[in-house]
């Protein structure tokens, strides 16, 4: 008669030591359940999903960005008949490439890597106030960076309390410039910021037609879907130094203007 059951193997004792050692401290199990040798490519992995994980966080509309009470002339676009439900698509499409990765994009990535010299990054934000033609445009910029901050140092993000204390000094502060910088103490590598800033603009901009009551959940998923192919070109190639920045978005600048004289508004612009 032919048996196929086998007699189990008894599988080695695993030492208190092993069983402490875990993934997260960068060393692994052994197949017969011993304690395994270091594995950097483990480590590496962790790394990369923890890295992950907090690219998410940052850019989830749960984060507290600073951004929430903003439209960017998207109210004003939409109460003038400029925008019309079905429009959003190509508004994110024309605001991404003429204003965020023309202009926003060049500080972002130039306070990311200046994030450690706050001297410079208040250097950096005086050059970016000086391009700032609408004043309804100055003034949001100023209260979502300085917004923002105020998270970063709630939440005990390192450099944030002497990166605030600076700008506030200067009465400045706009959110090109704080991003970009709370995006590197916060330990994203450049790619994955940019990826993180770029999204988090495009979502902002959808909650606000969202909560405007002109787009669905839907027409929303569908515009930032047509949106994907259209970021990854734009950060994969040369960004501008903010010497060349420039943004060219006159309708929305002037809805920006025009809003304070509005009788009834969601948003502070």
């Amino acid at each position: 008669m032919i048996c196929w059951w086998r007699p189990r193997r008894r599988r080695p004792t695993i030492s208190h030591a092993s069983r402490r050692c875990s993934t997260r401290d960068g060393c692994v199990m052994s197949a017969d359940g011993g304690e395994g040798e270091f594995a950097p490519d483990a480590g590496k992995d962790s790394g990369s999903l923890h890295e992950l994980f907090h690219s998410l966080r940052l850019a989830d509309s749960l984060f507290p960005s600073g951004g929430f009470g903003f439209s960017w002339g998207l109210e004003g676009l939409f109460a003038d008949g400029e925008l019309r439900r079905g429009d959003l698509p190509a508004f994110l499409a024309a605001s991404f490439e003429q204003k965020w990765l023309s202009f926003d994009a060049p500080f972002l990535q130039a306070a990311f890597a200046l994030a450690r010299e706050p001297a410079r990054l208040a250097e950096l934000d005086a050059e970016l106030d000086l391009r700032v033609a609408g004043t309804a445009q100055r003034e949001g910029s100023l209260r979502a960076g300085r917004a923002l901050m105020g998270v970063h140092v709630r939440l005990g993000t390192p450099g944030a309390g002497e990166l605030r204390d600076l700008m506030l000094a200067g009465e400045g502060g706009h959110q090109p410039v704080v991003l970009g910088a709370m995006l590197a103490l916060c330990g994203l590598g450049r790619e994955r910021a940019m990826l993180v800033a770029a999204y988090g603009y495009l979502t902002g901009l959808c909650s606000a037609a969202l909560r405007l009551g002109h787009a669905s959940h839907l027409d929303v998923q569908s515009a930032l879907n047509a949106m994907g192919v259209r970021v990854a070109e734009g950060l994969s190639g040369p960004i501008r130094s903010p010497l060349e920045a420039c943004a060219f978005a006159p309708l929305a600048e002037i809805a920006m203007l025009r809003h304070p004289d509005r009788t009834t508004r969601l948003f502070s612009n």
